[in-house]
């Protein structure tokens, strides 16, 4: 059974994947939109949204983790 400390850097992971496997899909779409600049700005502005997103979780599970290695 995980501990409540586990079960949070767990979902904080499963976030981070989320949300960098959304920012590549991101990235992939302004790739293949070669020819709308305005439709690659708005897919690149998205990515760099999720991005921050992605690394606030990213110091949100590394706090954990020293917890956790604290706590040991």
């Amino acid at each position: 059974m995980l501990t409540d400390m586990q079960f949070d850097a767990e979902t904080e992971a499963l976030k981070l994947r989320s949300l960098l496997f959304g920012s590549l899909r991101l990235l992939m779409d302004a790739a293949e939109t070669v020819n709308d600049a305005k439709e690659q700005i708005n897919l690149l502005d998205a990515t760099i949204n999720m991005l921050s997103i992605a690394h606030v979780h990213a110091g949100e599970l590394a706090d954990l983790v020293r917890e956790e290695r604290n706590a040991a």
